[in-house]
C-alpha cells in the first residue's frame, strides 16, 4: 500500500483596503436592512459624519456594490455573500498554490453562489498559501 501526498492550499479572501473600513461595511448592512435613502442612512448611522458617509458611498458606487435607482440605494445581490466569504475561515483547497489564479478564483466564486464573480474579484484580494508554507511559519 502506498500513500500519496495531496497538495493543499489555504486561500485567505479579504476585502480590498478601500472597502475594508467601518463606513463601507456599515452602509452595506444598513442598506441591506432597508435604510436605502440619504436621510435613512444618516439616521441609521449617527456615529459617522455626513462627509464620511458620502466618501464611503463614493467608494461603494465606484465598486458597484451599491447603485442608485429612483433616489433609493440598491445593494448588489452579491455584496452580503462576498462579505460572508471575507469573514469566513480560509478556504482549504486540494491543489497547489500556483494553480490559484484569476480564472480559478472566478470559477470558485461562481461555485460559492456569487452571480457576478467579476465583482467579487474587483472588490476582494485572495492570498493562496501552500499548507507546507503555513506550517513552516508556525
Amino acid at each position: 500500500m502506498s500513500s500519496y501526498l495531496v497538495a493543499q492550499t489555504s486561500v485567505e479572501i479579504r476585502w480590498k483596503r478601500e472597502i475594508d473600513n467601518a463606513e463601507c461595511l456599515a452602509i452595506m448592512y444598513a442598506v441591506d436592512s432597508g435604510y436605502n435613502t440619504r436621510d435613512a442612512l444618516i439616521f441609521a448611522l449617527p456615529q459617522f459624519s455626513k462627509n464620511r458617509i458620502e466618501a464611503a458611498l463614493t467608494i461603494l458606487f465606484a465598486t458597484q456594490l451599491v447603485t442608485v435607482q429612483i433616489e433609493k440605494l440598491i445593494l448588489s445581490p452579491d455584496a452580503m455573500l462576498i462579505d460572508e466569504i471575507t469573514m469566513s475561515p480560509n478556504l482549504m483547497l486540494p491543489i497547489v498554490a500556483d494553480e490559484v489564479v484569476i480564472p480559478f478564483m472566478l470559477s470558485a466564486f461562481k461555485q460559492l453562489g456569487i452571480e457576478n464573480p467579476g465583482l467579487a474579484l474587483d472588490t476582494v484580494f485572495f492570498n493562496p498559501k501552500s499548507i507546507n508554507d503555513v506550517l513552516d511559519n508556525k
